[in-house]
């Protein structure tokens, strides 16, 4: 689990190098799709640790804030991989007030999958817009070059 964690850090981050440059600024349905990820991510750790929800689910974010919101996250979900069992079970309402409960390792396995899902989506969009997206499929990320 942690290396996944660790790969949707790096993906996001990568996707933040290419957000934030000048040709992208008006390309609006990048950055909706990029804020809803670091949305969920944020809402998720808190439903977890019980707390209000940070942001709503689809609240867009000035570019620049994009790489503290997913230091943030990151630092969240890394505290709740050392503290949490991953197995413990949790209580929370989704955004149109029903009751769920799933175990802590399904939350952060959604948070890798919605990620990725919504990356897949914004690549679309930039190369559409003939920008080229970032590589972040895992085993590109996790590839070591043999001797």
């Amino acid at each position: 689990m942690q290396d996944f964690h660790e790969y949707n850090h790096e993906a996001n981050l990568k996707y933040i190098k290419v957000l934030i440059r000048k040709e992208v600024k008006d390309i609006e349905e990048a950055h909706r799709l990029f804020s809803h990820v670091l949305n969920a991510h944020a809402i998720w750790v808190a439903r977890i640790h019980q707390k209000p929800m940070p942001f709503g689910v689809w609240q867009v974010h000035h570019p620049m804030k994009y790489a503290e919101i997913e230091m943030q996250n990151y630092e969240a979900s890394k505290t709740l991989l050392d503290e949490k069992r991953l197995q413990g079970l949790i209580h929370y309402r989704n955004s149109k007030g029903m009751r769920f409960q799933n175990t802590v390792r399904e939350v952060l396995t959604h948070i890798i999958n919605h990620g990725t899902h919504h990356r897949g989506q914004i690549a679309s969009i930039l190369s559409f817009n003939e920008i080229k997206p970032p590589i972040t499929d895992y085993i590109f990320l996790r590839r070591t070059v043999e001797a």
